[in-house]
């Protein structure tokens, strides 16, 4: 039985056609440290609302989760917090335990909560909205609510 088996395994072998070195290879991925960040691109400036409840402004119109205090750039997506020092990126990790305490106290189901029903506000009184509102300069240029729009900007 031993030699029936070694025969048909040796007979499998040579059957297989053979592989030359340029077929051969391995692919592998590895990724140690920091998550990677999102692949973001935001060219015009974002509109930014000051929600009274959440003490920071949220992003709106644009199809990611920004935020801005405290002159830094933050982002939720994948389930992981970004910063950044312009809308533009680039994009660094950073660790739930160091957000802004404006930002971390609020869970991001209540933070979705209040830029939307702020985001209403916004578009139906448009003209006459009376919330605080930030625009962001083009890219490469410093941000701070005082002088593109109203407001400290302060997470606290």
């Amino acid at each position: 039985m031993r030699r029936f088996i070694l025969a048909m395994s040796l007979a499998a072998f040579l059957a297989a056609p053979s592989a030359r070195a340029d077929e051969v290879g391995i692919d592998l991925h590895l990724r140690f440290g920091d998550p990677a960040p999102p692949p973001v691109h935001i060219v015009e400036p974002p509109v930014f609302l000051y929600p009274p409840g959440l003490g920071f402004y949220v992003a709106v119109g644009v199809p990611y989760d920004c935020f801005f205090i405290d002159g830094r750039y933050y982002l939720y997506t994948r389930g992981r917090w970004f910063i950044a020092d312009h809308y533009g990126g680039p994009w660094y990790f950073i660790d739930h335990r160091h957000l802004p305490p404006g930002l971390a106290r609020h869970s991001y189901r209540s933070i979705v909560k209040h830029r939307e029903a702020e985001y209403r506000a916004y578009r139906k009184n448009r003209g006459g909205y009376g919330g605080r509102v930030f625009h962001p300069g083009p890219l490469g240029r410093g941000d701070r609510p005082g002088r593109h729009g109203k407001g400290r900007g302060r997470g606290r």
